[in-house]
């Protein structure tokens, strides 16, 4: 199927360099836009702007990274070497205590708003085009909904949020707070839904489907609580099961079938970012997990990659709730014997020790460490998604060719059933069989009798690190809990994150959310 993803995702690094200067310029300023179409796959080439933007979410300094470490599952403490200080910032985001100048923070925000403005300008450019052809109304309903989805994002992290859906308007967008967006995200979804693929066709993988809408809706009706609208489990439940009974998707045999470099035929992916190593060049758009947790001994030696920066590694204490036998523990997260690439058991010199010593990872380690600095045998590193090891990998070269699935069906399964328990309501045949499976592949025995309690921990350790565990924790009442090098509850203000200084210095209209003024 990567072949086939090659026009594609060409077409997505083609717009890259208009979608990473100014979102609002007029690239084709030399052509009058109503005559710059004269073909479908011009009009494919121009709405890739919109769908390049989301791959910004597995880079450095993202919202995918920022999930994983304001969450239980990663953290990014003092290493070996002495390095991820960085005056402090991870230190804050561990403890929830993040600035309102935080670089990390406003790098988030960017993903998000840059991704909104990407969407109003292709929408701008196929409504007041004169080409018509067959998928126009698709590709438009597309388009609506990723922004609609955008706009989940920002809502869900900030809430009061910058409002602006006409590129045309110049004037500084006003907030609008999670009651207008929730009923604005659900009729974007609900009416553009139609016209959307019926299924992941090869040529609507990392598109927008009735599957995507569908499960962007399933979240958003089982989050409405703490958006502070009246549960809509029943419509949650709905949205879920249209996915799960509509036949296009289903469990993969292997969990790590999900995560392996060629990843693209996995049948549970619902919303896929398509990302390269020969294709996408720039470090802003690259998924590079493999950089921010390998140290440069195991990329070279176990990998054959040029580098790693040595950073994130597991939180002891979530590695500690799993089952024993939970094979999605060893395939979430590298730890004990380090091998090889052929296999031989590696040893490596540590501080302290004449000789070297073998080389075994232990991955609970003291929390005082997070700041006085982990030795070179503690941590584990994050190999959820599998690390090629073909030489491609670089330095300079870090986008790695595995797909990041936004939308995962397992995700499904472990919602529909939580909106069955939440609504008061027993799980049904085909909740239980979903569950069942999920828990069989993981090498686990069935659980006979569900409550909020036990799918909570299931689904934590089968999405772990995938995006969704913030917004998990929240829901669940468990986000402002003390944790490993987390000694203080997080106040109600904190929950939200900080409108960044920056962007808040930039449009008056904005007020910064009540716990960091």
């Amino acid at each position: 199927m990567k072949k086939i993803l090659k026009y594609f995702m060409a077409a997505l690094v083609m717009s890259t360099a208009a979608s990473c200067v100014n979102l609002d310029e007029e690239v084709y300023s030399y052509i009058s836009q109503d005559n710059f179409f004269t073909s479908e796959e011009q009009v494919a080439i121009y709405a890739g702007r919109a769908y390049t933007s989301l791959q910004n979410w597995g880079s450095e300094q993202s919202w995918l990274t920022m999930d994983m470490l304001l969450g239980d599952e990663a953290c990014a403490p003092i290493n070996p070497e002495g390095a991820w200080n960085d005056n402090g910032r991870y230190k804050e985001l561990q403890e929830h205590r993040i600035p309102t100048a935080s670089k990390l923070n406003l790098m988030t925000w960017d993903f998000i708003f840059d991704g909104i403005a990407a969407c109003n300008d292709v929408i701008y450019a196929l409504e007041n085009s004169k080409f018509e052809f067959d998928g126009r109304a698709r590709v438009l309903s597309e388009i609506r909904v990723l922004r609609a989805f955008f706009y989940y994002i920002a809502a869900d992290g900030y809430d009061n949020v910058p409002f602006c859906i006409n590129k045309l308007d110049t004037s500084y967008p006003k907030p609008q707070n999670r009651a207008f967006l929730f009923g604005w995200i659900e009729n974007e979804i609900l009416t553009n839904i139609e016209n959307l693929a019926d299924s992941r066709e090869t040529n609507y993988y990392g598109r927008i489907t009735k599957g995507v809408a569908n499960t962007l809706l399933t979240k958003l009706y089982i989050n409405a609580p703490v958006w502070g609208q009246p549960a809509q489990y029943d419509k949650a439940a709905a949205a879920a099961k249209a996915v799960i009974t509509s036949g296009t998707y289903s469990l993969a045999a292997n969990y790590k079938d999900n995560f392996i470099v060629h990843n693209e035929t996995s049948p549970e992916a619902i919303f896929a970012i398509p990302y390269s190593t020969q294709y996408i060049e720039s470090s802003d758009n690259a998924f590079c997990l493999f950089a921010l947790t390998l140290s440069a001994n195991i990329a070279k030696k176990k990998y054959s990659i040029g580098d790693g920066w040595y950073g994130y590694v597991g939180q002891p204490d979530f590695i500690e709730t799993y089952e024993e036998g939970d094979k999605r523990l060893t395939d979430t997260y590298l730890f004990g014997q380090m091998y090889d690439k052929e296999g031989r058991e590696m040893s490596i010199s540590i501080k302290g020790s004449k000789d070297p010593v073998p080389y075994i990872i232990d991955p609970i380690f003291p929390e005082s460490d997070f700041v006085n600095g982990r030795s070179e045998l503690e941590g584990a590193f994050l190999h959820k998604w599998e690390y090629q090891n073909d030489g491609l990998l670089t330095s300079y070269k870090i986008s790695m060719e595995n797909d990041i699935f936004i939308f995962r069906y397992a995700d499904v399964i472990l919602l529909y059933a939580e909106a069955l328990l939440r609504d008061g309501k027993g799980l049904d045949a085909l909740a239980l069989d979903g569950l069942k499976q999920i828990r069989k592949r993981a090498g686990l025995e069935e659980i006979s009798s569900w409550d909020l309690d036990k799918l909570y921990i299931e689904r934590g350790h089968e999405m772990a690190l995938e995006g969704w565990r913030r917004q998990d924790m929240v829901r669940f009442g468990t986000y402002q809990n003390t944790w490993w090098a987390k000694k203080e509850r997080t106040p109600d203000g904190k929950v939200l994150l900080p409108i960044p200084s920056e962007i808040l210095n930039a449009n008056p209209n904005l007020e910064q959310n009540e716990g960091y003024k």
